[in-house]
């Protein structure tokens, strides 16, 4: 496994920016690494002259409400969309994109969306019936409890490379 150093460098608006430090690479041999999901995310494969706009980061530029990008027949959600969250913001961002979708599909205003508490219900699908609603709840969060250092993997793998701070 290959480490780059990198140093927590703030811009004028206090948000922070992993840069390189130049120091060499460090190298672990190792028979098994655990990709972590949700670190990073990256579209070198999306043709940057498609019409997509993408920010600084490389992220795709999404409307929050709608989850369309700036092709407007392409959505993202979660990660894709807003970097590292987790899996209830998530489902809400496929529920909304998934309206905005139908929406489009049927020449509708994306930007028009339900009312709150509106329960959207889809058909029959097989001896299942789906339904699903967006509800983020903000329930009282549990720290996870900690291995021992010398169980757990070390460093974050990140297109190959992780980052040590």
């Amino acid at each position: 496994m290959v480490f780059e150093k990198v140093a927590a460098k703030y811009d004028d608006k206090g948000r922070r920016n992993l840069v390189p430090t130049g120091e060499p690479d460090i190298h672990y041999p190792c028979d098994d690494v655990l990709v972590a999901v949700g670190q990073e995310n990256s579209f070198p494969w999306i043709e940057r002259d498609i019409g997509l706009d993408f920010d600084r980061w490389g992220m795709p530029v999404v409307d929050k409400v709608t989850m369309q990008s700036s092709l407007p027949n392409v959505f993202f959600g979660g990660d894709a969309a807003f970097g590292p969250k987790n899996i209830i913001w998530a489902v809400a961002h496929g529920h909304d994109a998934a309206i905005s979708i139908d929406k489009f599909c049927q020449g509708e205003d994306v930007a028009q969306r339900p009312p709150p508490l509106v329960n959207l219900v889809s058909q029959k699908m097989g001896i299942h019936e789906w339904s699903y609603d967006n509800d983020v709840s903000n329930d009282k969060r549990y720290r996870v409890p900690l291995k021992d250092k010398g169980n757990r993997a070390q460093g974050h793998p990140r297109r190959g490379r992780a980052r040590l701070r």
